[in-house]
C-alpha cells in the first residue's frame, strides 16, 4: 500500500489568523537593560548572549508569500492613531489593514519594519545616526499632537537608515497651545519621563539633553519657547535623577 504523501506545513494567510494564534508583542525590561549595558561595556560574549535573549522577545509568523509579520491585538483607537501618523508622513508601523471593529481588541498583523533600536545598536554600536533619528521622529509625532506613551528602544525599529515607531497602545492625541511652554510640557510629560527614566543612565546628562533637543526642534513654536523647554528638562534632571 502506497504511503500518503506528506505535504509541508503552511502557515495560514494573515487575514485568516484566529485570536488563539496571535502572539502578543512582548518585551522584557531586564533583558533590555542588560543588553544596553552590554553595549556600554563592549563585551562581545555578553553582547551575543543578550542578542539571543532579545530574539526570543518577539514571535513572528511567515505568510505564504514569505513575508515576515508581527502579530498582536490592537484597538480601533490605536489603529486610528497609526493611520493618522502614517498619512502625515511619520515613520510608524504598517498594519496589514487599518480597519478593526469599534469595541475591544482584535488580532492584527504588522509588516516587518526592521530590528528594534536595542538590537540595531547591539549589532552596530558605532552607528551615529540611530539615536538622533529616534528622537527626531518622536519630535515629528509630537508636532502632530500625538504622545506615544512609552517611547523606549523596544518600541521603535531601525531599517534602511530610518527609525519606525511601533506599539501605540498607550498613545493619545492632544490639543496643544504651542505658545505656552507649560502646556507643551504637560501634553508630552509621559514621553519625557519615559525617556529620562529609561535612558538617562545610558546617555548621561549632557547627551540626553542634546537628544531631547532633537525632539523639541521639531515643534511648531518659537526658538525662545524651545529654549525654555530644554531649560525645564535640565531642572527635572537635577531634581529627580
Amino acid at each position: 500500500m502506497r504511503k500518503p504523501i506528506k505535504r509541508p506545513y503552511e502557515r495560514p494567510e494573515v487575514t485568516r489568523l484566529e485570536p488563539k494564534e496571535i502572539s502578543i508583542y512582548s518585551t522584557d525590561t531586564a533583558i533590555k537593560a542588560s543588553a544596553m549595558l552590554a553595549v556600554r561595556h563592549g563585551n562581545p560574549e555578553l553582547r551575543d548572549r543578550h542578542m539571543k535573549l532579545l530574539a526570543k522577545c518577539t514571535r513572528v509568523a511567515i505568510t505564504k508569500s514569505g513575508k515576515k509579520v508581527y502579530l498582536r491585538n490592537v484597538s480601533k483607537h490605536e489603529l486610528d492613531i497609526v493611520k493618522y501618523l502614517h498619512n502625515s508622513g511619520v515613520n510608524v508601523e504598517e498594519p496589514f489593514r487599518f480597519e478593526v471593529p469599534e469595541n475591544g481588541h482584535h488580532p492584527m498583523a504588522f509588516m516587518d519594519m526592521g530590528k528594534s533600536i536595542t538590537q540595531s545598536v547591539l549589532e552596530d554600536p558605532s552607528n551615529p545616526h540611530i539615536f538622533p533619528a529616534f528622537f527626531r521622529e518622536l519630535g515629528k509625532m509630537h508636532a502632530l499632537g500625538v504622545e506615544h506613551g512609552h517611547p523606549h528602544f523596544q518600541n521603535a525599529t531601525y531599517k534602511d537608515g530610518k527609525v519606525y515607531f511601533i506599539d501605540f497602545s498607550l498613545a493619545k492625541r492632544k490639543q496643544i497651545d504651542w505658545s505656552d511652554p507649560a502646556n507643551i510640557f504637560r501634553a508630552f510629560r509621559e514621553d519625557y519621563m519615559c525617556i529620562l527614566y529609561n535612558h538617562y543612565e545610558y546617555f548621561g546628562e549632557k547627551r540626553i539633553l542634546a537628544l531631547l533637543e532633537e525632539i523639541i526642534n521639531n515643534y511648531p513654536t518659537t526658538q525662545k519657547i524651545k529654549e525654555e523647554l530644554i531649560k525645564r528638562m535640565g531642572s527635572i534632571i537635577e531634581q529627580i535623577l
